[in-house]
């Protein structure tokens, strides 16, 4: 394992957990550039930032909390989307539902996995 990496793995992945539930990716490389290693060079160009973050991911180091985002947490939550499902029928019949609601639906059918906070 290089410096580079393994300062992130080590070091500044573990404080990011410490410090809250949830970080982003630009919070890594916030802490990234404040421990002097330049980004955007050869040194750690920010497709190796992802690569490290998604390798982090794979080990369990952190968790994917989706769109540039991770955890500590290790379980997923699996929500039921069932009485979310009778809430949109009731406000929208069936034949009534438009475009952008039948986009909700479709978003709350697959986008409703979360991490346990």
């Amino acid at each position: 394992m290089n410096n580079n990496k393994s300062l992130l793995f080590k070091k500044i992945l573990p404080a990011l957990k410490r410090q809250a539930p949830y970080f982003s990716l630009a919070a890594v490389k916030r802490v990234l550039s404040g421990s002097k290693i330049r980004l955007g060079t050869l040194s750690l160009p920010e497709q190796t930032i992802r690569k490290y973050m998604s390798e982090a991911m794979a080990t369990g180091l952190v968790g994917n909390a989706g769109r540039g985002w991770y955890t500590r947490h290790e379980k997923v939550l699996k929500l039921d989307v069932k009485p979310v499902q009778q809430l949109i029928g009731f406000c929208c019949p069936a034949g009534t539902t438009s475009g952008v609601l039948t986009f909700l639906r479709r978003s709350i059918q697959t986008q409703l996995s979360t991490r346990i906070i």
